[in-house]
């Protein structure tokens, strides 16, 4: 910090480079302040050991993710989301959770994963994630869901761990439906 104040103490900067020294000071300091969650689970698809569930195709699975990153609010009620603009495999979404709205980009790999993150340049909490599709054996599908977002120091170890509860009941819940939709032909099994 003293750096920083010398710096400016001993040159002539103008109030535009001392805004900026300032801003990049202040983004610094602001980031000292904050820790990293990282956690992920894996979420079973298909149960061949529980034949009354009919399993879903690798195709209903990967349209049921891509609707839950397009439509959100699909699988949660709580969440408001609108697109506002798509380049090819790519598109910006955002998300109102009560008074918040999370500007985020989302990046669909076809049939294989599907990475969000919150845009940068936009002062707002960062968080991304990755939703990874994976088959073992032939049929046997699992969804793997990675977090990574921050949270404030000040914040205690029990909001670590109910975050954790709740993203993974949301990812149960979102395959659960996915499942019922593909069951009732609402996914198309092949392309």
């Amino acid at each position: 910090m003293y750096h920083i104040l010398d710096y400016i103490l001993c040159t002539e900067a103008s109030v535009v480079e001392l805004q900026i020294i300032w801003l990049s000071f202040a983004k610094y300091v602001t980031k000292q302040e904050i820790k990293l969650l990282n956690f992920e689970h894996i979420v079973q698809v298909n149960d061949h050991k529980k034949s009354e569930k009919k399993d879903i195709t690798r195709h209903q699975l990967w349209q049921g993710l891509v609707l839950r990153a397009r439509s959100p609010e699909k699988f949660n009620p709580n969440l408001k989301c609108r697109s506002l603009e798509q380049k090819g495999n790519e598109f910006i979404r955002n998300i109102e959770v009560g008074n918040t709205i999370f500007y985020e980009k989302v990046i669909l790999y076809p049939k294989e994963k599907i990475k969000t993150f919150t845009i940068e340049e936009i002062n707002q909490l960062y968080a991304e994630s990755n939703t990874s599709i994976e088959e073992p054996a032939a049929g046997s599908l699992f969804v793997r869901f990675q977090y990574n977002r921050e949270i404030e120091n000040s914040q205690k170890l029990d909001i670590t761990e109910y975050l954790k509860s709740a993203y993974l009941q949301l990812d149960v819940e979102a395959i659960s439906m996915i499942r019922i939709m593909a069951e009732k032909k609402y996914l198309p099994m092949t392309n």
